[in-house]
């Protein structure tokens, strides 16, 4: 008998328990009261109605003869004996009647439980035959229950058009693998069989723009025809889960989500319980180990395009693809033409099975485009154009990977301990002979503390002769060679301090022996982007800093000196406040700025620190006094002021409507805002509580997204300085600089002393602004950072006069340190990147710069994010659902 058909008959019995206790009190106050003691009497005959039917479906579905069935109609005699009893005014004593009646109850319950074997269904609904695999392990061990009738039935699923209407139907269940019993969804009717498990791996019940299922296969109605829904991923990660994938329907439906490690965990939102989670694995992990072990032949018309070559996976994935769609199908084109003529590699490219399908829906107007590489790649037999249903089996017979870094492909890889090349898409030639000096050139800041700088990954180099010429110093980092963990180093206390980026962690460093402790900080960020650099006030307290934070939900304050940690929590920092996400999934800070109690003022060209008035800034609403932390939302409506020496806060509500994405400080009374798109600028006049709209736009200005080279409205620009009573603003996006009358507002183009340019100098030296100026505090020079060609001026707006200060690096030094192979990241466990050390004629050569490729090494880094390396999720997570449906 089902277990879900035993609930049915436990709920049946539990209910004539309730009908026996009524019986009982109606008998205990009834004396000669015909009424109650009718009433009891008809409790009776439901009791024995509903025993006869409970006894019929036992029949039904395990045949006559039972037990339990025998024990019912024991049960029915001995109500209809209480039955005639009470109709005839028989004195019955009300406790023993309730007692006799459990008792056959009891005797009925165990035997149901104990005598008539338990059987569970499972229903596997897939969609997409190429994402079987993701529950295919689960299913295995369902089916080898002697005990689980296991059912995969695939269901339809509907391309959509840009509006979101449906546009064609598609059912694919003949391409399932041949051992795998199919039932058509027709012929399954699951709010009438009611299965104990359903697994699905679809999250987006509609939300999905590109494809949906079947409406009838939404979590949000499957959790009402089952007693356990269950999601599992339809990829797997090497450590990382995209932002748009935290939140989606079946999350909050699914009574059990599967990770594949409890460090994925903590990339969902937080409106998912914790305790849906099962940390057991993947079983497309399960299915690529077990296929690897065994790899199978490769069809007949790829075996003389493989045999004897070395053949890569090359994989293009939805990501890559809408994230620069242009670039996107050049680099196809690049790499097709890099693998053309080559005589010892194959190349088996496999499209995301629904790149054709996002193509058609969100972008169609490329079709054309990618409809000519598709038809030359095929025309010309660069390679083998892999549309099977099964990725784990081309896996098997492939050497490597080669694609983008943002897909579930490469953890199948990863597992299995094949060599992984992550290509740049921005990359459409060879790199030229000084393009090495895009990978390590750094911005210098403008207070001069430049002896230290961070590059090459987590490797510290030191400026020691105070020329700006760097030599290697030492690796930051014991474990990962990249990530992105630090963002600069500093002296201070007698000590290096190296600031956090993507870590959760202060590293001090000995200048002498190089001997290092950590200073861990609260763990709260599992995703990359914890902290959007530091801040302190040279001329205060030159040895407190305050980690500025982006994910990270709290502001940090440390003492290098007494290195003391502490928190500060405030709404401003939490995501809902401060953080924009655009329609790109790009994350944007709203502006966050300090104040201080003291400003250098300058006498005859020295500094000197005065003190500001005790009234200063005071305005309704808010008190600016003492150190404080401005944060405005993102949607430019309110402001918000943090003491960071007290933790006290105060709000004043603005009348604007938009983000503003940085401030420019004009003095300690105006402040501008600058706009995350267009060109009017909000300038505030704090003693007056004043606030105007100032639009700078001037003649040919436009904005370019890059690396997209798309023309747009957004970010038009980075920063400003201010000199001479005009504020001239850096280009970010924008294609010029512009100066701004700050009494008259007028604008007008400003022309640096430095040549510039919008375009990029080659594909290795993208860049994402044209740069940003800043200035010494002390000396009040001021320096402009020349992005496109990583470039630091020295320069005087008066004068219209500038220096460059020339970073250096040793390029033997630096091309000795090409990173190879390696240990990227927690979010990357280990890979080869494509880059000026590696390009893509060295990777298709194997000819790799720096550390070769080591499978163990990989293997080991990969058991971080396979809570099942052994292959073996699908049977954990198939025991973990029962042994919950039977508690």
């Amino acid at each position: 008998m089902r277990k879900h058909q035993k609930d049915q008959c436990y709920e049946t019995l539990l209910l004539l328990q309730e009908a026996h206790a009524e019986t009982g009190r109606l008998l205990t106050t009834a004396g000669e009261k015909a009424d109650q003691l009718q009433e009891a009497a008809s409790l009776l005959e439901q009791c024995q109605q509903g025993a006869i039917s409970l006894g019929t479906m036992i029949d039904e579905l395990e045949g006559d003869g039972s037990r339990s069935v025998s024990l019912l109609e024991e049960y029915c005699e001995q109500v209809y004996q209480l039955h005639e009893a009470i109709l005839r005014q028989e004195f019955l004593n009300p406790a023993a009647v309730e007692r006799t009646l459990g008792v056959h109850i009891k005797e009925v319950y165990e035997s149901i439980r104990d005598d008539l074997p338990t059987r569970y269904e499972a229903v596997f609904f897939p969609y997409k035959a190429a994402m079987w695999d993701s529950l295919e392990s689960i299913y295995l061990a369902a089916a080898a229950d002697p005990d689980c009738d296991a059912y995969v039935v695939p269901i339809p699923y509907y391309d959509k058009n840009s509006d979101g209407s449906i546009k064609a139907e598609h059912y694919e269940g003949g391409l399932f693998p041949s051992e795998i019993p199919i039932t058509p969804y027709r012929n399954y009717d699951q709010e009438t069989r009611h299965p104990e498990m359903i697994f699905i791996h679809n999250p987006y019940d509609e939300f999905n723009h590109v494809t949906t299922v079947h409406p009838a296969y939404y979590s949000k109605k499957l959790r009402d025809c089952t007693d356990d829904l269950v999601y599992v991923p339809y990829y797997a990660t090497a450590g990382y889960m995209a932002e748009g994938q935290a939140l989606m329907p079946s999350y909050l439906y699914a009574d059990h989500i599967i990770v594949q490690s409890e460090s994925m965990i903590g990339f969902f939102d937080s409106q998912v319980p914790k305790e849906k989670f099962l940390p057991l694995g993947s079983p497309k992990f399960d299915r690529i180990i077990r296929v690897c072990a065994d790899p199978p032949a490769p069809p007949a018309e790829w075996a003389d395009q493989i045999n004897g070559k070395r053949v890569f996976f090359y994989n293009t994935s939805l990501a890559g693809f809408l994230a620069d769609t242009n670039r996107f199908l050049d680099k196809m084109a690049y790499v097709f033409d890099t693998f053309r003529d080559r005589e010892d590699t194959c190349l088996i490219w496999r499209p995301h099975p629904l790149l054709e399908s996002t193509i058609d829906s969100l972008r169609p107007e490329v079709r054309p485009a990618y409809e000519v590489i598709k038809q030359r790649f095929i025309a010309e037999k660069i390679g083998i154009l892999d549309e099977t249903p099964d990725i784990e089996s081309t896996i098997a017979m492939c050497d490597a990977y080669l694609g983008d870094s943002g897909t579930s492909v490469i953890a199948l890889f990863g597992v299995v301990g094949k060599p992984m090349y992550m290509l740049n898409n921005h990359l459409l030639e060879a790199p030229e002979k000084d393009d090495w000096k895009v990978w390590v050139a750094q911005p210098l800041r403008a207070d001069g503390n430049n002896r230290y700088c961070i590059t090459m990954g987590n490797r510290l180099f030191e400026d020691r002769d105070g020329d700006l010429h760097y030599r290697f110093l030492c690796d930051l980092s014991e474990e990962y060679a990249g990530g992105g963990y630090y963002c600069r180093a500093m002296e201070a206390a007698g000590k290096i301090v190296v600031f956090p980026a993507n870590a959760e962690h202060i590293l001090l460093l000995d200048p002498g022996d190089l001997s290092r402790r950590r200073m861990e900080l609260k763990h709260e960020v599992d995703r990359d982007a914890a902290f959007a650099g530091f801040m302190n006030y040279q001329f205060e307290d030159p040895e407190e800093y305050w980690l500025l934070p982006n994910r990270y939900l709290r502001m940090v304050h440390f003492n290098a000196r007494t290195e003391e940690v502490t928190y500060l929590a405030d709404e401003a920092f939490s995501e809902d406040y401060a953080v924009y996400v655009n329609e790109r999934q790009e994350r944007i800070l709203a502006a966050r700025w300090f104040l201080g109690t003291k400003r250098l003022i300058y006498t005859d060209g020295e500094p000197e620190v005065a003190e500001l008035p005790e009234n200063a800034f005071r305005i309704p609403g808010i008190s600016i006094k003492g150190r404080r932390m401005l944060c405005l939302n993102a949607e430019g409506t309110r402001l918000r002021v943090i003491s960071l020496e007290t933790g006290e806060t105060e709000e004043k509500a603005l009348a604007w409507n938009g983000l503003y994405v940085a401030v420019l400080i004009e003095s300690w009374d105006v402040m501008w805002f600058l706009p995350y798109e267009g060109t009017v600028l909000g300038r505030w006049t704090l003693s007056e509580d004043k606030w105007e709209a100032v639009d700078v736009r001037i003649e040919d200005l436009k904005a370019i997204r890059r690396p997209q080279r798309t023309v747009c409205d957004e970010r038009y620009f980075s920063n400003a300085i201010f000199v001479s009573g005009k504020m001239i603003l850096a280009p970010n996006w924008g294609n010029k600089f512009v100066e701004v009358d700050t009494r008259t507002y007028e604008a007008r183009e400003w022309m640096p002393p430095f040549a510039y340019t919008t375009e990029d100098k080659n594909d290795h030296w993208i860049n994402n602004t044209i740069g940003y100026f800043y200035r010494d505090p002390l000396n009040r020079e001021i320096y402009f950072y020349y992005d496109p060609e990583h470039k630091t001026y020295a320069i005087d707006p008066d004068a219209g006069t500038c220096r460059e200060m020339p970073v250096t690096f040793d390029k033997d030094e630096i091309l000795g340190m090409a990173p190879g192979f390696h240990q990227d990241s927690q979010w990357m466990p280990y890979c080869c990147y494509e880059d000026a050390f590696n390009s893509l004629n060295d990777i298709a050569a194997g000819d790799i710069h720096g550390p070769a490729f080591d499978r163990e090494q990989q293997i080991a880094a990969y058991r971080t994010v396979n809570a099942s390396p052994d292959g073996d999720c699908g049977e954990k997570v198939y025991q973990a659902i029962l042994s919950e449906l039977k508690s």
